[in-house]
């Protein structure tokens, strides 16, 4: 029974995970090619990103993204509902619904915010040879730790496991749903890791070299 489940929830979050929502006027489009992170932005991120960086990144109006927990902060705003680390070469490893696999910098980067999160005492190589174990392994739809497989937040953590990436306490059906889990905030608030570049427009924020550079004019949302 609670395979059969497992697998329905699964294909489930694989088929929204394609699906962009818009409320007015009420609208899905599936698997659209529209991002806000330009050519532009590409480059920036060519620019600084170093291997064993954890890289974040968001979308706007995607179903899954409803079924994954978010957190503002005041320097990188919100909206981060995937994470990854990158290997070298234009190359990074993530965990999405078909599995761990790499995927290229610039195909990552087809969505509408990226922030970057560098370890403060090294241990890159190590963290690149933890999370390479990982390839081909299974998504873990269910969010659970030491089941063989993987969700995307568990995948930085496994890179960097002695860090202080922790669990954060979810809450699902007003509260009576309570779950550990790694989300984004656990990589944005470890000490352990310093942001390096950050464009979020839904926030209006633009953090490069330690600093924020732009602030987007965006309607009620708290500028900086």
């Amino acid at each position: 029974m609670k395979k059969t489940a497992y697998r329905i929830w699964s294909k489930f979050l694989t088929a929204f995970g394609n699906v962009k929502c818009f409320r007015f006027p009420l609208w899905l489009v599936y698997d659209p090619d529209d991002y806000q992170i330009s050519g532009e932005n590409v480059l920036e991120i060519l620019d600084v990103l170093k291997p064993g960086d954890i890289i974040l990144r968001g979308y706007d109006k995607y179903l899954d993204g409803k079924f994954i927990p978010n957190f503002k902060n005041d320097v990188i705003g919100v909206g981060f509902s995937h994470g990854a680390v990158y290997l070298g070469d234009n190359t990074i490893l993530h965990a999405v619904a078909e599995g761990v696999s790499e995927i290229n910098v610039v195909d990552f980067c087809q969505c509408d915010r990226i922030a970057i999160f560098r370890p403060r005492k090294g241990g890159t190589k190590k963290a690149i040879a933890n999370v390479k174990k990982c390839i081909g392994k299974k998504y873990d739809f269910i969010f659970q730790e030491n089941n063989n497989n993987v969700y995307c937040f568990e995948l930085c953590k496994i890179a960097y496991p002695n860090s202080d990436i922790k669990t954060m306490t979810i809450k699902r059906f007003f509260g009576l749903f309570r779950k550990k889990v790694y989300v984004a905030q656990s990589i944005i608030e470890a000490k352990d890791f310093r942001l390096i570049y950050c464009i979020n427009r839904k926030s209006g924020i633009f953090f490069k070299k330690n600093r924020i550079c732009k602030t987007y004019q965006i309607r009620h949302l708290k500028r900086h």
